[in-house]
């Protein structure tokens, strides 16, 4: 039987890219939007559109619906304190359909231009060192998450203790600014989670933030550094699609060699191939088209980016993993003013784990066979990726 939702799909396909994505695009074909069961939402697949819903009117990030207006009225009491304590720079907005909050980066972004990536490079150069050489082991699990992890936590000035309160939050407040969240308990339970861990982000942002040292603009910077630590799970996705991709094509050896040469074409490239976010969650406040479906006010919307980025109407050979491509912009990171503040970050950290890569092991071995991913329909995640490192031999000095 044919595939009808996102979880039939990922659940019966996470491990074969091409035909997962082929899939989800076959059931949106006429119009670039079909209805999920499961999710009880719309599913958008063409980029034209998902890029367009990124920035429309018609669309907006509401977290719940509430039968009584004491839920409600505790939902926004709950969102005044977080304010409060997070000094987020929000736009609220009400409608019939819930509360939402739109968060303004464009005083933080700035403040991710310009990353000193020598402790990325020292954690990168004690996790490679502590490997075994010519034994094949998990990378993605013993060296790509962990590096990302410790690096986030450097960047936070976090000590081992810290980084375990802070990181239960994560998953927290990912869900509560993207839109999954669709009940006043998950809400609710998302914003206390939130402003219980929040003293340690609050604390440690003193000696990273490059700003006015007022209580107000460090909340907000320390708001901007939990969203870096947010990042994660898809910043460990990109490099092991990176590993795996460049494994496939016989190219691996070739980006450890140089891995500066095309660095930002690498990245886009996996990004766009597979994309770590999935989903982005929007609920329609008033009626509009898209094709021949009409979407109704109160609709739960969710904008397919991975199947975005294989679009056939933007990429040519979208199925094909191809560095030297034409390029559309990516919609990995949003776009306009409500683009992921962690986008210098991520490849930042990306790429000095490349580069440190390439100066250490003469080859890395990917196990192509042995790969394995989580089936879920938000995100992509392996399970396991398997690899075998082979180091540099350190030239003698002449006699």
């Amino acid at each position: 039987m044919a595939a009808k939702c996102l979880e039939d799909i990922a659940r019966d396909f996470c491990d074969d890219v091409t035909a997962y994505y082929a899939s989800i695009l076959h059931l949106g074909a006429s119009d670039g939007i079909f209805w999920d069961p499961q999710l009880n939402a719309w599913i958008v697949t063409r980029y034209g559109s998902c890029r367009e819903l990124l920035t429309s009117p018609n669309v907006a990030r509401l977290r719940a619906s509430f039968s009584s207006a004491t839920d409600h009225h505790t939902l926004k009491e709950l969102y005044a304190s977080a304010d409060r304590i997070l000094a987020l720079p929000t736009i609220a907005q009400d409608t019939e359909f819930g509360h939402s909050v739109r968060i303004r980066w464009k005083d933080y972004i700035s403040q991710d231009q310009n990353i000193d990536p020598h402790s990325f490079e020292i954690i990168a150069e004690n996790l490679l060192d502590s490997c075994a050489e010519d034994q094949e082991f998990d990378i993605y699990n013993s060296l790509l998450r962990p590096y990302i992890g410790f690096s986030i936590a450097s960047r936070l000035q976090l000590d081992d203790a810290q980084w375990s309160e802070v990181w239960p939050a994560v998953a927290d407040y990912v869900a509560l600014f993207d839109g999954r969240l669709l009940t006043a308990e998950e809400v609710l339970n998302s914003v206390k989670a939130i402003i219980s861990s929040y003293i340690y982000i609050f604390k440690s942002v003193n000696n990273t933030f490059n700003g006015p040292k007022t209580n107000d603009r460090l909340a907000s910077a320390a708001d901007y550094l939990l969203v870096l630590a947010a990042g994660q799970e898809s910043t460990a996705y990109l490099l092991g699609t990176i590993f795996d991709q460049t494994s496939r094509a016989g190219v691996l050896s070739d980006v450890l060699a140089d891995p500066a040469s095309a660095m930002d074409l690498l990245i886009d490239e996996a990004l766009r191939f597979d994309n770590p976010i999935q989903l982005i969650g929007r609920t329609a406040i008033q009626e509009f088209q898209i094709g021949t479906i009409s979407v109704r006010a109160g609709d739960r919307i969710y904008l397919h980016i991975g199947a975005a980025h294989r679009d056939p109407s933007i990429y040519d050979s979208p199925h094909v993993f191809q560095t030297n491509r034409r390029r559309a912009p990516l919609l990995s990171f949003g776009v306009g003013d409500q683009r992921c503040i962690g986008i210098a970050h991520a490849r930042r950290t990306a790429a000095t784990f490349l580069s440190i890569l390439g100066q250490k092991c003469s080859s890395v071995d990917v196990n192509s066979l042995r790969i394995t991913r989580q089936a879920t329909t938000a995100g992509r995640e392996f399970k396991k990726l398997p690899a075998t490192l082979s180091f540099r031999r350190a030239t003698p000095l002449p006699v």
